[in-house]
């Protein structure tokens, strides 16, 4: 590690490894949650924001019901009322015309590929610092879609992490092959059940990202 100080995302990074899912999830999830809390306790109060959110259409319909889910109806209301009043008025017009997110731009999209860069960015830079080395192996390892993207945008990744995620994956594959056999043997234990969920988050990565 070098003697430079280190930026609040380092340590964001750092944390993504202890959540018990996969990292790059864990940082994207974390960073997503914190940007939704921003705009509801504060960004609510900045009218430029508020101009270029609705400018924008607002969220794509994905992030929008994710932000539904903190149960705001204020943020909601103020900011989606003049949204909801110019998709009304283009739906009246003579050719109506409805909201056509292909051609709006979310605030959250973009700034999450900022996120996924900066994420590649620390562990290019990391990855063989000894306390980065220790968090990953004591992690739960990176889903297939981040593993990828990893491979893709790091030309040299240490060696010990594709190992590790092999032994992860291979692991994954022994819980599922388990659960099979379970499924016809009675005597099958409850702690086989969840080993399917397992596999699959593993395969696509956690729901949001």
């Amino acid at each position: 590690m070098s003697g430079q100080p280190l930026h609040i995302d380092y340590y964001k990074f750092m944390d993504s490894f202890k959540g018990g899912k996969c990292p790059f999830c864990s940082y994207i999830l974390g960073k997503k949650e914190g940007s939704f809390k921003h705009l509801i306790y504060e960004g609510i109060n900045d009218k430029y924001l508020r101009r270029d959110f609705i400018q924008s259409g607002g969220f794509c319909t994905a992030h929008l019901r994710e932000f539904l889910r903190f149960r705001d109806g204020l943020s909601v209301a103020v900011l989606y009322e003049q949204i909801y009043i110019n998709s009304a008025a283009a739906a009246f017009e003579r050719k109506p015309r409805g909201p056509d997110r292909d051609n709006q731009s979310c605030m959250l999209c973009g700034t999450i590929e900022t996120w996924k860069r900066m994420y590649i960015t620390l562990f290019k830079k990391h990855a063989d610092d000894e306390d980065v080395t220790s968090a990953v192996q004591g992690s739960s390892g990176f889903c297939l879609p981040h593993f990828r993207l990893l491979r893709e945008e790091i030309r040299h990744l240490p060696p010990w992490f594709e190992d590790f995620e092999r032994s992860i994956f291979d692991g994954n594959i022994g819980l599922m092959r388990k659960y099979l056999e379970s499924c016809s043997n009675p005597a099958g234990t409850d702690d086989d059940k969840p080993s399917w969920k397992q596999v699959i988050l593993s395969l696509l990565g956690e729901e949001g990202v």
